[in-house]
């Protein structure tokens, strides 16, 4: 782009369009330009005063690597930018696996088919599996972000990872455990349709005697809708604004 030409952004404040924003204005010398339009959409304009000497810093955006912070023990895990708090352990992410001793026990028999919705980078099912060993014969990751299943095959490359919503895209009643830390807690706004499509997924999915353990801001109150499209509740843990619950077909 020639010197005065004119970059303009489009998109929505959680999409980081400030924050990039803000780092493209200064490569190239300007200072940021942000207007909000119709449904709160912002449009950030940048003009060229100067040439660009060096690349925006992109966190080596393509390379999936492993991430000291999230290592457990000798247990590397892998991760990469672009997928949702690709450098860190999710607070609720880490007390729903602190309550898989007591999920495991619940079942009749091992688990052989673990059905991961929502997987980003694949932590809950790397961590049942190291809690599992020898137990379960297959983990099918989902995710909607192919970023986050690229990372998730990284950790877990015999698991079976879709690309999917929801797991829109798998069969009825192929899961004896369902695995999830949906994208309704906190960070995001409350958004009941999410709450629905997640829970009447796990309720799809689960083999008559399967369960499923959920992790969720302890402010939503899921244990009522899930009793109405099908599960009874068991809350295991509560703590640190989030609450784990073990959801059973009530048929």
């Amino acid at each position: 782009m020639p010197l005065g030409g004119e970059l303009c952004l489009f998109g929505f404040k959680n999409d980081g369009l400030k924050t990039y924003g803000k780092k493209a204005a200064l490569c190239v010398g300007d200072q940021l330009d942000l207007s909000k339009g119709a449904d709160n959409a912002l449009q950030a304009r940048i003009i060229k005063r100067k040439e660009v000497t060096e690349p925006l810093p992109d966190q080596d955006y393509q390379q999936v690597r492993a991430v000291s912070a999230l290592a457990h023990g000798e247990l590397a895990v892998q991760s990469k930018p672009g997928v949702f708090g690709w450098q860190k352990i999710d607070k609720g992410s880490a007390l729903l696996v602190s309550t898989l001793p007591t999920f495991l026990a619940g079942f009749v028999s091992p688990p052989q088919t673990v059905v991961d919705l929502g997987c980003g980078y694949g932590y809950l099912s790397l961590l049942f599996k190291a809690q599992a060993t020898g137990v379960v014969a297959e983990i099918i990751a989902t995710d909607n972000s192919i970023t986050a299943l690229k990372a998730c095959a990284a950790n877990l490359p015999k698991a079976q990872t879709l690309l999917a919503d929801a797991g829109d895209s798998l069969a009825n009643n192929c899961a004896d455990a369902v695995l999830c830390n949906p994208p309704f807690h906190s960070g995001f706004d409350h958004d009941k349709s999410l709450t629905d499509k997640f829970l009447k997924s796990a309720l799809r999915l689960l083999k008559p005697k399967g369960r499923a353990l959920f992790v969720v801001n302890q402010h939503i109150g899921i244990e009522q809708r899930a009793g109405q499209i099908g599960f009874r509740c068991e809350r295991y843990l509560q703590q640190d604004g989030f609450k784990v619950l073990c959801l059973i077909p009530a048929k």
